[in-house]
């Protein structure tokens, strides 16, 4: 029967790596969807008719 040795630094690097890029594209994403958000929100806000 054959041993088999979990190295974790191994399995665990590449995941760790994937996943924080993974962050950086969400938050990326987000912050770029807010600000689009906002300026849409004000450029409405403004064309409204005042009461």
């Amino acid at each position: 029967m054959q041993s088999h040795d979990l190295d974790l630094l191994a399995a665990g690097a590449p995941g760790v790596s994937i996943a924080s890029l993974g962050i950086g594209v969400i938050s990326i994403a987000k912050s770029a969807f807010a600000g689009r958000f906002k300026a849409a929100v004000d450029a409405f806000i403004s064309g409204a008719p005042s009461p």
